[in-house]
Formats: C-alpha cells, sequence, structure tokens
C-alpha cells in the first residue's frame, strides 16, 4: 500500500479512533484534516475546510442533550490527545465537537490559524 509521506502509521488510524469513540462524518472528517493539517503543507486550506466542515456539522446535526452528556463525562479527549500527539488546540477542539458546542470548536480553529501564522511555526 503506498502511504502519503504526513500519514503515521505508529498509532492507530484515525478511522479506528472514530468508530472507537462514535464520531459522526463531520467529527470524523474535522478530526482528520486538523490531524493532517501541519504535516500535509496545506495548513490554511486544511483550516478553512475545517471550519466549513463544523459550520455543515452545526446546520445539519443536532445532537440529542444525552449524546452531548455522555461525552461531557465519560470521553473527554485528554488520553487521545496524548495518544496521538494532538496539540493544545486540536484536543479542545475535538472537545468541542464531541460536546456539540461547534460554536467554540470554530473559534477555536481560528486562534489555532492564528497562533500558527504569527509564529511562522
Amino acid at each position: 500500500m503506498i502511504r502519503p509521506e504526513y500519514y503515521n502509521d505508529a498509532i492507530s488510524s484515525l478511522y479506528l479512533v472514530a468508530i472507537k469513540r462514535k464520531w459522526n462524518a463531520y467529527q470524523f472528517d474535522a478530526m482528520k484534516r486538523l490531524e493532517r493539517c501541519e504535516q500535509k503543507g496545506s495548513f490554511k486550506q486544511d483550516i478553512e475546510k475545517t471550519i466549513t466542515v463544523i459550520t455543515l456539522c452545526k446546520e445539519e446535526y443536532k445532537p440529542s442533550f444525552w449524546q452531548k452528556v455522555k461525552f461531557l463525562f465519560k470521553n473527554q479527549p485528554n488520553k487521545l490527545a496524548s495518544e496521538r500527539n494532538w496539540n493544545f488546540f486540536v484536543h479542545n477542539i475535538c472537545y468541542y465537537l464531541e460536546t456539540g458546542r461547534y460554536d467554540l470548536a470554530i473559534v477555536e480553529c481560528r486562534k489555532y490559524y492564528t497562533f500558527v501564522t504569527k509564529n511562522n511555526l
């Protein structure tokens, strides 16, 4: 199998993570873009696409109250973030997506973009 240079198979695939954490398609797509955006070399484009995906999720997907509560108390992404070597911003975005706080996820994406561009990372 041919794999892109930015693909890291030292850890389990993000597809497996998505199944275990019961992410919807929007959450998976956003997290996939965030996980690879710094490695792939198209950071700005991936952040913009992530914001678009989160906006679509906010408009089209309405998690139930219990879905939000389940993630708040059972699935905090601290361990996952550590395993996947996510930075502070990606960790927070994952948490906001899982708890249905899409506006906060979008704000965090913008903060992430600002931080990276201002610090020339």
